[in-house]
């Protein structure tokens, strides 16, 4: 018959077990939860991007919306806003490209560039091509001094626009 020192002593191996089993789980529990941890920040961070690219496209619907309510597709001829706005001169002009958009519209990009054109007159133009629908947007400006002529100079500026095909 045994001992009840060997009872104890087996009782205690076998507590001693069930530790050791038991910090071996809880180790192994922990590597899993920091996975998942780490899985759930991904799955947020990925959520939030979503959720932003989600109000990008909405913006982008509402103002494709607004754009196809209007009555003219096409934006005014800024030569022609040029012109009227600086006393009949007449600016160099180069198409710099198109770029196809959604539901048949297009981002026209142009250059105009005077030789010597007063500068106050130079703004008034570019607010009339801001106010036509759809406007002109200012993208690039560079404006030189003129020796001995203040307030005019050279101006080159860059506009772009949309347009709906035809």
């Amino acid at each position: 018959m045994r001992s009840g020192a060997d009872i104890d002593k087996a009782l205690a191996a076998i507590a001693a077990l069930l530790i050791a089993a038991a910090a071996l789980m809880t180790f192994l529990g922990a590597g899993r939860t920091l996975a998942m941890a780490d899985d759930f920040k991904k799955k947020r961070s990925q959520r939030l991007e979503l959720l932003a690219l989600q109000a990008r496209l909405a913006r982008g619907q509402s103002a494709l919306a607004a754009f196809n309510t209007l009555a003219d597709a096409a934006p005014a001829d800024p030569a022609r806003l040029a012109t009227e706005a600086l006393d009949g001169a007449t600016p160099r002009q180069r198409e710099m490209g198109f770029t196809s958009l959604a539901d048949g519209w297009t981002a026209r990009r142009i250059e105009l560039e005077w030789a010597e054109v007063p500068l106050d007159k130079a703004w008034t133009f570019l607010v009339r091509a801001e106010s036509n629908r759809p406007p002109w947007r200012l993208a690039e400006y560079r404006f030189t001094a003129e020796p001995g002529r203040p307030g005019s100079g050279r101006l080159a500026v860059v506009l772009e626009a949309l347009e709906k095909a035809r």
